[in-house]
């Protein structure tokens, strides 16, 4: 029996065009972010902090800011 679920995982290719589409954003929500990993790329992370580190590796490497988890 094949099970077709949803994918748990980006490809490197689909890591890209986020970290790129999240760089045009002057503000990051979470909520944005699930919704677009969950309709456009089919995935749902299960924890949280596979959000956060996309927003944490989308940041220009010479910025320090604070990433506040909720």
């Amino acid at each position: 029996m094949n099970h077709k679920g949803r994918k748990s995982y980006l490809t490197t290719q689909q890591t890209e065009e986020i970290l790129a589409w999240l760089q045009t954003k002057e503000c990051w929500e979470l909520g944005e972010l699930e919704y677009k990993l969950a309709f456009e790329y089919d995935v749902i992370y299960e924890s949280k902090a596979s959000y956060y580190d996309l927003f944490k590796k989308s940041l220009p490497q010479e910025r320090n800011v604070l990433v506040e988890y909720y």
